[in-house]
Protein backbone atom coordinates (compact mmCIF):
# COMPACT_ATOMS: atom_id res chain seq x y z
CA UNK A 1 0.00 0.00 0.00
CA UNK A 2 1.37 3.14 -1.06
CA UNK A 3 -0.06 5.08 2.33
CA UNK A 4 3.14 2.30 4.28
CA UNK A 5 5.53 2.96 1.59
CA UNK A 6 7.05 6.09 3.10
CA UNK A 7 10.09 7.24 2.34
CA UNK A 8 12.54 7.22 5.92
CA UNK A 9 13.66 11.14 6.48
CA UNK A 10 17.22 12.15 6.29
CA UNK A 11 16.97 13.04 9.62
CA UNK A 12 14.43 13.56 12.58
CA UNK A 13 13.00 17.43 12.21
CA UNK A 14 11.99 18.90 15.43
CA UNK A 15 12.09 22.17 17.04
CA UNK A 16 14.74 24.23 15.12
CA UNK A 17 13.33 22.61 11.40
CA UNK A 18 9.79 24.05 12.91
CA UNK A 19 11.55 27.39 13.47
CA UNK A 20 13.12 27.54 10.05
CA UNK A 21 10.16 26.17 8.46
CA UNK A 22 7.92 29.29 9.74
CA UNK A 23 10.73 31.59 8.58
CA UNK A 24 11.25 30.12 5.33
CA UNK A 25 7.30 30.13 5.04
CA UNK A 26 7.06 33.81 6.70
CA UNK A 27 10.21 35.34 4.03
CA UNK A 28 8.20 34.40 0.83
CA UNK A 29 4.82 35.54 2.27
CA UNK A 30 5.90 38.57 3.16
CA UNK A 31 7.86 39.42 -0.32
CA UNK A 32 5.14 37.64 -2.11
CA UNK A 33 2.36 39.57 -0.27
CA UNK A 34 4.21 42.97 -1.01
CA UNK A 35 4.39 42.54 -4.89
CA UNK A 36 0.96 41.21 -4.76
CA UNK A 37 -0.42 44.80 -5.42
CA UNK A 38 2.09 45.94 -8.69
CA UNK A 39 2.05 42.83 -10.07
CA UNK A 40 -1.36 42.19 -10.29
CA UNK A 41 -2.39 45.80 -11.26
CA UNK A 42 0.33 46.00 -14.25
CA UNK A 43 -1.16 42.16 -15.08
CA UNK A 44 -4.51 43.73 -15.37
CA UNK A 45 -3.48 46.84 -16.53
CA UNK A 46 -1.73 44.70 -19.74
CA UNK A 47 -4.82 42.37 -20.51
CA UNK A 48 -7.84 44.91 -20.50
CA UNK A 49 -7.86 46.77 -17.17
CA UNK A 50 -10.89 46.48 -14.80
CA UNK A 51 -13.28 45.86 -17.97
CA UNK A 52 -11.26 43.28 -18.86
CA UNK A 53 -13.06 40.05 -19.53
CA UNK A 54 -13.06 37.45 -16.88
CA UNK A 55 -10.44 35.29 -18.71
CA UNK A 56 -8.08 37.81 -18.59
CA UNK A 57 -9.05 38.65 -14.83
CA UNK A 58 -8.42 34.91 -13.85
CA UNK A 59 -5.13 34.72 -15.85
CA UNK A 60 -4.11 37.74 -14.00
CA UNK A 61 -4.93 36.34 -10.50
CA UNK A 62 -3.57 32.55 -10.96
CA UNK A 63 -0.31 33.85 -12.19
CA UNK A 64 0.10 36.49 -9.37
CA UNK A 65 -0.86 34.12 -6.97
CA UNK A 66 1.11 31.30 -8.84
CA UNK A 67 4.06 33.43 -8.43
CA UNK A 68 3.55 33.77 -4.56
CA UNK A 69 2.96 30.53 -3.30
CA UNK A 70 5.37 29.03 -5.81
CA UNK A 71 7.83 31.61 -3.98
CA UNK A 72 6.77 30.32 -0.58
CA UNK A 73 7.51 26.37 -2.02
CA UNK A 74 10.76 27.17 -3.10
CA UNK A 75 12.24 28.72 0.34
CA UNK A 76 10.18 25.71 1.98
CA UNK A 77 12.35 23.37 -0.15
CA UNK A 78 15.47 24.68 0.75
CA UNK A 79 14.30 24.21 4.89
CA UNK A 80 12.90 20.69 4.04
CA UNK A 81 15.46 19.27 1.38
CA UNK A 82 18.02 17.75 4.73
CA UNK A 83 14.71 16.00 5.84
CA UNK A 84 13.28 14.06 2.64
CA UNK A 85 14.42 13.19 -0.93
CA UNK A 86 12.65 14.88 -3.78
CA UNK A 87 11.97 18.08 -1.46
CA UNK A 88 12.38 20.35 -4.85
CA UNK A 89 8.44 19.21 -5.42
CA UNK A 90 7.40 22.01 -2.81
CA UNK A 91 8.64 24.13 -5.85
CA UNK A 92 4.84 23.35 -8.00
CA UNK A 93 3.65 22.19 -5.52
CA UNK A 94 3.53 25.82 -4.58
CA UNK A 95 2.60 26.93 -8.16
CA UNK A 96 0.05 24.65 -8.69
CA UNK A 97 -1.78 25.57 -5.60
CA UNK A 98 -1.75 29.31 -6.43
CA UNK A 99 -3.03 29.25 -9.61
CA UNK A 100 -5.65 27.34 -8.39
CA UNK A 101 -6.47 30.08 -5.95
CA UNK A 102 -6.07 32.83 -7.95
CA UNK A 103 -8.94 30.97 -10.29
CA UNK A 104 -11.40 29.97 -7.71
CA UNK A 105 -11.19 33.07 -6.12
CA UNK A 106 -12.07 35.05 -9.04
CA UNK A 107 -14.76 32.73 -9.98
CA UNK A 108 -16.38 32.16 -6.59
CA UNK A 109 -16.11 36.01 -5.31
CA UNK A 110 -15.18 38.20 -8.25
CA UNK A 111 -12.18 39.16 -6.43
CA UNK A 112 -8.41 38.53 -5.49
CA UNK A 113 -8.28 39.51 -1.69
CA UNK A 114 -10.65 39.31 1.11
CA UNK A 115 -11.31 37.07 3.76
CA UNK A 116 -13.65 34.73 1.83
CA UNK A 117 -10.95 34.60 -0.81
CA UNK A 118 -8.69 33.36 2.08
CA UNK A 119 -11.20 30.60 2.85
CA UNK A 120 -12.18 29.52 -0.22
CA UNK A 121 -8.79 30.05 -2.37
CA UNK A 122 -6.49 29.02 0.64
CA UNK A 123 -8.19 26.11 1.32
CA UNK A 124 -8.73 24.95 -2.92
CA UNK A 125 -5.28 25.73 -3.21
CA UNK A 126 -3.69 24.45 -0.33
CA UNK A 127 -5.44 21.39 -0.79
CA UNK A 128 -4.44 20.71 -4.59
CA UNK A 129 -0.44 21.76 -2.97
CA UNK A 130 -0.87 18.73 -0.72
CA UNK A 131 -1.73 16.65 -3.30
CA UNK A 132 1.02 17.07 -4.69
CA UNK A 133 3.32 17.65 -2.06
CA UNK A 134 1.99 13.65 -1.27
CA UNK A 135 4.10 12.37 -4.15
CA UNK A 136 6.55 12.46 -1.58
CA UNK A 137 5.36 12.39 1.93
CA UNK A 138 3.10 9.17 0.97
CA UNK A 139 0.52 10.11 3.46
CA UNK A 140 -3.41 10.79 3.10
CA UNK A 141 -3.49 13.23 5.39
CA UNK A 142 -1.42 15.67 4.44
CA UNK A 143 -3.46 17.53 1.56
CA UNK A 144 -5.88 18.23 4.49
CA UNK A 145 -2.96 19.49 6.93
CA UNK A 146 -1.79 21.71 3.73
CA UNK A 147 -5.65 22.29 2.73
CA UNK A 148 -5.99 23.88 6.89
CA UNK A 149 -2.36 25.46 7.39
CA UNK A 150 -4.11 27.48 3.41
CA UNK A 151 -7.08 28.72 4.98
CA UNK A 152 -6.18 29.80 8.54
CA UNK A 153 -2.89 31.67 6.94
CA UNK A 154 -4.91 33.73 3.67
CA UNK A 155 -8.04 34.38 5.62
CA UNK A 156 -6.06 35.79 8.68
CA UNK A 157 -3.78 37.68 6.57
CA UNK A 158 -6.81 39.37 4.51
CA UNK A 159 -8.55 39.67 8.26
CA UNK A 160 -5.57 42.25 8.92
CA UNK A 161 -5.41 43.95 6.01
CA UNK A 162 -8.28 46.26 6.17
CA UNK A 163 -7.90 47.18 10.06
CA UNK A 164 -4.13 47.87 9.29
CA UNK A 165 -4.90 50.41 5.74
CA UNK A 166 -7.55 51.93 8.27
CA UNK A 167 -4.79 52.67 10.99
CA UNK A 168 -2.13 53.68 8.31
CA UNK A 169 -5.15 56.10 6.80
CA UNK A 170 -3.48 54.54 3.28
CA UNK A 171 -5.16 53.43 -0.19
CA UNK A 172 -5.27 49.76 -0.40
CA UNK A 173 -1.53 49.93 -2.38
CA UNK A 174 0.62 49.93 0.95
CA UNK A 175 3.13 48.10 1.26
CA UNK A 176 3.44 48.16 5.01
CA UNK A 177 0.16 46.81 5.08
CA UNK A 178 0.73 44.15 2.35
CA UNK A 179 4.03 43.09 4.05
CA UNK A 180 2.74 42.81 7.74
CA UNK A 181 -0.18 40.57 6.70
CA UNK A 182 1.85 38.49 4.33
CA UNK A 183 4.35 38.01 7.67
CA UNK A 184 0.76 37.09 9.82
CA UNK A 185 -0.29 35.07 6.79
CA UNK A 186 2.99 32.86 6.76
CA UNK A 187 3.76 32.92 10.53
CA UNK A 188 0.74 31.14 10.59
CA UNK A 189 0.46 28.97 7.40
CA UNK A 190 4.14 27.43 8.48
CA UNK A 191 3.27 26.73 11.97
CA UNK A 192 0.42 24.87 11.13
CA UNK A 193 2.15 23.36 8.30
CA UNK A 194 5.42 22.73 9.72
CA UNK A 195 4.08 21.36 13.11
CA UNK A 196 2.14 18.99 10.62
CA UNK A 197 4.71 17.91 8.71
CA UNK A 198 6.96 17.06 11.28
CA UNK A 199 4.03 14.55 13.30
CA UNK A 200 3.89 13.03 9.26
CA UNK A 201 7.50 12.87 9.05
CA UNK A 202 8.56 11.18 12.76
CA UNK A 203 5.44 8.84 12.13
CA UNK A 204 6.56 7.72 9.01
CA UNK A 205 10.21 7.20 10.56
CA UNK A 206 8.70 4.55 13.16
CA UNK A 207 6.86 2.34 10.57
Amino acid sequence: MAEHAVPRPRSVPGLIFWLEWIAATVLANALGWVLFTPLYGILVMVTGGANGTIVMRLLSGACVWGLIWGLVGLTQSIALHRIVPHALLWLPAGLLGGLVLGLVAELVTGSQIGVDVGLIGGLVGGLCAGLLERLVLRRMVWPLIRAFAGLAGMAAGFALLEPILISLNVAGGSATAWLLCGVVAGAISGAISGAGLIWVIRTAGRR
